[in-house]
């Protein structure tokens, strides 16, 4: 069965919007297909659901699409450019629901991205007792909202890093 998420993404700094299709190539490694957006985040123009339509390849997507989660939260991006390494730091994590339910995470989510070997920063974080796991934010976001969904893959980060808005005040 062929999965893929379907996303627009704005980025605050730069003020585009881009309409990302992510799906797995054949080793099961995540591939970006994405185009510029303009309009509502939550709204697809006829170009756009072409573009899904060209990468999904599946028809009937374009018209069961509708907005289930928003997700919000402040990005840094670090670069060793000599190891082509780089990592975000992703804090303040807010994901709410087609309800106007949220979740916060208590912490901060590190991604390293680069070679398949760890980097400076893997290690570092591994000597002050952090140990990888493996997250998405939509996933888990969906989860902690919505019992009824399947969520064991994410229950432990869940359980540990999430918590509802309204329990703690933001």
């Amino acid at each position: 069965r062929h999965r893929y998420k379907i996303r627009t993404r704005q980025y605050v700094e730069s003020g585009l919007t881009m309409l990302e299709v992510k799906t797995k190539d054949g080793r099961g490694r995540t591939v970006k297909h994405r185009i510029d957006h303009d309009g509502a985040p939550d709204a697809l123009s006829p170009a756009d659901q072409r573009f899904v339509l060209d990468v999904t390849g599946d028809d009937s997507v374009v018209e069961l699409l509708a907005p289930v989660l928003t997700t919000r939260y402040t990005r840094t991006t670090l670069v060793q450019l000599s190891a082509g390494v780089r990592a975000t730091v992703d804090r303040d994590l807010v994901c709410t629901d087609s309800t106007g339910r949220s979740v916060g995470s208590n912490g901060v989510i590190i991604e390293t991205k680069g070679l398949a070997d760890a980097c400076l920063i893997d290690r570092w974080l591994w000597r002050n007792g952090h140990r990888p796991h493996r997250i998405s934010k939509c996933s888990a976001g969906l989860g902690a909202l919505q019992p009824a969904l399947p969520s064991n893959k994410w229950r432990r980060v869940i359980d540990r890093h999430f918590v509802m808005v309204d329990d703690v005040g933001y």
